[in-house]
C-alpha cells in the first residue's frame, strides 16, 4: 500500500499543478447540472449556518470574559498549597463573585 502511495505522489503533484486550486462560488455552482448544484447548494447552506453558529458562540465567550474585570485584589488569586486540584473545577469555584 505504502508503495502504491509512493508511486502514485508525482502524478498527484502533476495534476495539482496542472489543475489550482478554486474556491467554489456562486457563479461556480450555477454552471453545475441540477443535482450537483443542489447537493452542494445544500451543503455550502449546512456549511454556513455551522460558521454562523461558530461565530455568535465564539462573541458570547469573548463578550462574556470582557465583561468580567479582573480583581483588583492580588489576594484574590493566591490559593494555598492545600487547596484540592478538583476545587478549582466545582461549581462553587465557577458560581464566580
Amino acid at each position: 500500500m505504502r508503495f502504491l502511495l509512493l508511486a502514485l505522489c508525482p502524478l498527484l503533484f502533476a495534476q495539482a499543478a496542472e489543475k489550482p486550486f478554486t474556491m467554489l462560488t456562486d457563479e461556480l455552482l450555477a454552471k453545475l447540472p441540477e443535482a450537483q448544484r443542489s447537493e452542494w447548494t445544500a451543503y455550502i447552506a449546512q456549511s454556513r449556518t455551522a460558521a454562523a453558529n461558530e461565530h455568535r458562540i465564539l462573541d458570547a465567550e469573548r463578550t462574556q470574559a470582557e465583561a468580567k474585570p479582573a480583581p483588583g485584589n492580588r489576594a484574590e488569586f493566591e490559593h494555598d498549597n492545600n487547596t484540592p486540584a478538583e476545587w478549582f473545577a466545582s461549581a462553587e469555584n465557577q458560581k464566580g463573585n
